[in-house]
């Protein structure tokens, strides 16, 4: 019994694994283009460079490519700049309820290694040393902390009023873990363009963000001119009141007059989810297959179980049992066995889903409990499915009633009826 106990809720881990695992995936990705994306809003600046950043919000985009692309691009080159006369009539256009002026760079940054006092579990204060002078090249994105913040993400969420006062930078999640080793406790050197200068701004926050897979940073924009010795802005973020499309064509419009391109954020965010359910659909079959594998292990041991003790069922068919009745004794021996096992199967399954294999997953309460609620019944199917296939392949009746022959019981004659 053990045994059989052992493989049900291997089974049934394998089925929840299967299952939780493929769907959270797929809203994990969802809610990660989501917080990518603010409705309403469009992007505005040269060609290339609108290009290139939709290309850097794109979760399925390959990293290297992307490094790749912002080496070449040469964002501090004067084609890219935004003027400032457009910038001042698109704040007056109609329609427009915002615009979020930034300048970004792609250049090279390092951890600065930092010793810190700390206090032991003794209360002993003693010198720890973090950082061992990593570097990489990543995106510096300078924001006016003044100024209300667009275009989703984190940096919403957080405001950038605490880069007011200047030396102080928000940092990507992905950046975070390749080059430091407590974020929170180092600082970061941005280098300029030809590396003979630089900067050390103290990090405050670390936000998941999905430009360039989280490989930038936030500082405060008149500090990234200073430090590239520019001046202005290569994009605008620009939110609009989404209730006449006819100003959204006015700013076009307005746009090309500058030489520039506007493209709004939505159709960009439609187009990437739609490519992301294209994605899951296509590995929906390989889950579907693992999932019926495990149920059909399930079946097996279900009916193993079962069909040890046909013998038994025959017995009590001759002494008049009638066909509901052993129909009611394999469901609810079905049914205790998965009573037994699926709680140890399930939460055994979505552990392994939430801390291995999607740690950093964005599945909300409800989807889980709808993810629950749809497993338990593919199992109350299956065990509904178990019994009547037993019930119709080894259906047993006698073939003689029990006669009294001088005083003894004559020996009880049955068969298998297919």
């Amino acid at each position: 019994m053990k045994t059989l106990l052992f493989y049900l809720s291997i089974s049934i881990f394998l089925i929840t694994v299967s299952f939780v695992g493929n769907f959270t995936c797929w809203n994990t990705t969802q809610g990660y283009v989501d917080n990518a994306f603010e409705q309403n809003m469009l992007i505005i600046g040269n060609a290339d460079f609108v290009d290139i950043y939709q290309k850097m919000l794109d979760p399925l985009a390959d990293v290297g490519q992307n490094q790749a692309m912002l080496a070449a691009a040469g964002f501090t080159d004067s084609s890219y700049r935004v003027s400032q006369e457009f910038i001042e009539k698109l704040s007056m256009q109609r329609g427009v309820v915002s615009v979020d002026k930034r300048f970004a760079v792609f250049t090279h940054v390092m951890e600065v290694r930092k010793t810190v006092s700390e206090v032991d579990r003794f209360n002993k204060p003693h010198y720890v040393t973090y950082g061992e002078y990593r570097s990489t090249d990543c995106l510096v994105v300078g924001i006016d902390p003044s100024q209300q913040v667009q275009g989703g993400g984190m940096l919403n969420t957080l405001g950038t009023s605490t880069l007011e006062g200047g030396g102080k930078a928000f940092v990507g999640d992905s950046l975070s873990e390749v080059i430091f080793q407590d974020p929170y406790k180092q600082d970061i050197e941005i280098y300029s363009d030809n590396a003979a200068v630089s900067s050390n701004f103290d990090i405050v926050n670390v936000l998941t963000d999905p430009l360039n897979h989280g490989c930038v940073v936030y500082i405060s924009v008149s500090e990234l001119h200073e430090l590239f010795s520019v001046e202005g802005f290569n994009f605008i973020l620009a939110k609009t009141d989404g209730q006449d499309n006819g100003a959204v064509l006015e700013i076009t419009q307005l746009a090309s007059q500058y030489g520039l391109t506007v493209n709004s954020l939505d159709i960009v965010y439609s187009g990437y989810m739609a490519s992301i359910d294209k994605l899951w659909l296509s590995i929906l079959p390989f889950t579907l297959l693992t999932v019926i594998t495990a149920i059909v292990c399930l079946l097996n041991c279900m009916f193993i179980s079962i069909s040890t003790r046909f013998h038994d069922f025959g017995i009590i068919r001759a002494i008049g049992a009638k066909p509901n009745y052993l129909t009611k004794i394999v469901f609810f021996e079905n049914l205790i066995l998965i009573l037994a096992t699926a709680p140890i199967g399930i939460t055994l399954g979505i552990t392994f889903d939430l801390l291995f294999l999607l740690p950093n997953n964005t599945l909300p309460i409800s989807y889980t409990l709808y993810s629950l609620t749809t497993i338990i019944s593919i199992l109350l199917i299956m065990c509904t499915l178990c019994t009547l296939i037993i019930i119709h392949l080894k259906k047993t009746k006698p073939t003689q009633n029990p006669t009294i022959t001088n005083g003894n019981c004559a020996v009880i004659n049955y068969k298998t009826v297919q």
